[in-house]
């Protein structure tokens, strides 16, 4: 049973605003708000309370959940005019949600002095709306242990890992995407090439399901592709962005990035040929302005034609 806490949620777009779903769904009293008034409104029509301004949700939250898309927007929320800290009250925690980078997640606790734990998810809007995100999360492991705070984040994860001090979760995360943006370049570069040999679609999936080119980002890309369904899960934009602070993390260590470097390359060439607001997999486009031949399948294949789970 959720407790009486009030939660709030601050970025209410792809992945905030199924989560807030997915927490009134769960019987949380739950407030938000977003500078996209669009945004505010599709989630105020679930249910979930509006509120004028970032520092009026911390106001009146017990537990406040920030999804937010870049570094400077998340400092600009928790630290700015009618932010976070201006408003939160002393028993506030924090759970910042968004894939930003560690030292601004460590800069934006010290300069705040809330009490901060960075949980950055992997899943999707769908599985943030069912509950299913696997969440990775770094800062003190009292406040991690807390029985509210567990309630949340066993509402919103199917998966949840605790991974070290404040910033272990987006390093993590960051990681993960790095290695999830090259893994998927590499599945579309193949796919094009597929496409010019003229192979068997449906053979040609089951055969990698099966064998060691297999991976998620394959599994759950292709169909998509092969059915040219673009709409946004992940942008281009998001992707590239994402690659950046996996780039600058390494830098900062000095630890060497080439295939980084040339996958950041990549969706930044997309970006800059209109594919930003379109899903990752749209660098698919890239290969195919090459090539000639589109990476497309009269057969219609669902997303779970090559679900991972039964591998």
């Amino acid at each position: 049973m959720p407790s009486s806490n009030t939660i709030g949620v601050v970025g209410l777009g792809h992945m905030g605003g199924a989560m807030a779903q997915n927490l009134v769904e769960s019987g949380y009293e739950t407030v938000g708000h977003d500078v996209d008034a669009n945004a505010l409104e599709a989630v105020v029509e679930d249910g979930v309370t509006p509120a004028e301004s970032t520092a009026a949700v911390a106001a009146r939250a017990d537990i406040l959940i920030t999804s937010l898309p870049t570094p400077p927007i998340a400092e600009a929320v928790y630290l700015g005019d009618d932010g976070v800290a201006e408003g939160a009250t002393e028993d506030l925690v924090a759970l910042e949600m968004s894939t930003i980078s560690p030292d601004t997640t460590r800069s934006i606790a010290e300069e705040s002095e809330l009490e901060l734990l960075d949980a950055p998810v992997s899943g999707g809007p769908e599985k943030a709306r069912s509950g299913e995100l696997t969440v990775m999360v770094g800062g003190e492991r009292e406040t991690y242990e807390r029985g509210d705070v567990q309630g949340i984040l066993e509402t919103l994860g199917e998966d949840v890992y605790h991974l070290g001090d404040l910033g272990a979760g987006h390093t993590t995360k960051l990681l993960n995407n790095q290695i999830g943006s090259a893994v998927r370049a590499a599945s579309l570069e193949a796919a094009a090439v597929a496409a010019v040999q003229g192979v068997d679609w449906e053979a040609f999936m089951q055969v990698v399901r099966h064998s060691s080119g297999s991976s998620y980002q394959f599994r759950k890309r292709m169909p998509r592709v092969l059915g040219r369904d673009f709409n946004p899960g992940f942008s281009t934009s998001n992707t590239r962005k994402d690659v950046r602070l996996a780039l600058d993390m390494a830098d900062a260590v000095d630890a060497p990035t080439p295939i980084t470097s040339t996958v950041h390359e990549l969706y930044k060439r997309a970006e800059g040929e209109g594919l930003g607001e379109e899903d990752s997999i749209s660098i698919v486009k890239l290969f195919e302005g090459t090539t000639g031949v589109p990476v497309e399948s009269e057969e219609q294949f669902d997303d779970d034609y090559l679900d991972w789970k039964e591998i």
